[in-house]
């Protein structure tokens, strides 16, 4: 009888509403890129130097941003440019937005160099008491910024709808194809045992009757 485990990997995912503006977001978040360094550098010139980019793939970028917005964000002669009022205050924006980028990036490396968070399992009590209690110590020794949260259950659990993170399970049958991860672990084999005093006391009763057993 297989041992199987399985990964939501749904938890996370964009909500409708963020769905429907990204869906609506019109504006390419490079051209903002691309206007942040060129304000910061007084010139398409230095800019493009900078990003290693033609010149003129900048120039025809920041006018495409322009046309996009219906407004002038630049005002650019042979020598020089100037940002316009409302490009300023645009320039304001472009900045927080690429720092909160920078933010969100270092979150992820910081989780890449050294994992944190909560995993929620979900595992039969029986494999819970016998396997889970001998790994979990090692496992939260060696990332002790982990919180596991085990729920013993011979349910089977809904993972997305439960918010279960990974769930361990005792099956005889390959699990039903889904959307989540899944992998078996190893085989397993039940044994019935008795002791002699029992089956000699018992040897005509049908083992269906006894409700009380224990694994261990």
């Amino acid at each position: 009888m297989p041992a199987y485990y399985q990964i939501n990997r749904t938890l996370g995912q964009p909500s409708n509403v963020i769905k429907a503006f990204v869906n609506k977001l019109t504006i390419d978040l490079n051209d903002l890129y691309f206007f942040v360094h060129i304000v910061d550098r007084n010139g398409f010139t230095a800019a493009a130097d900078a990003l290693g980019v033609p010149k003129s793939k900048l120039s025809r970028r920041i006018s495409e941003l322009e046309n996009l917005l219906g407004v002038r964000l630049l005002h650019r002669s042979s020598r020089r440019i100037a940002v316009t009022d409302v490009g300023a205050e645009f320039y304001q924006h472009c900045v927080a937005m690429l720092m909160q980028a920078h933010a969100a990036e270092d979150v992820v490396q910081r989780t890449l160099a050294e994992p944190l968070g909560i995993i929620r399992v979900s595992a039969p009590p029986a494999m819970t008491d016998l396997i889970l209690s001998d790994i979990l110590p090692r496992f939260m020794e060696k990332f002790p910024k982990v919180q596991v949260i085990i729920h013993a259950t011979n349910r089977n659990v809904d993972l997305i709808e439960e918010r279960i993170d990974v769930a361990l399970r005792i099956n005889s049958q390959d699990l039903e194809n889904s959307s989540l991860v899944q992998a078996n672990l190893c085989p397993t084999q039940w044994t019935l045992l008795a002791s002699p005093y029992f089956v000699k006391a018992n040897a005509c009763q049908c083992i269906a009757v006894y409700r009380g057993l224990i694994v261990g």
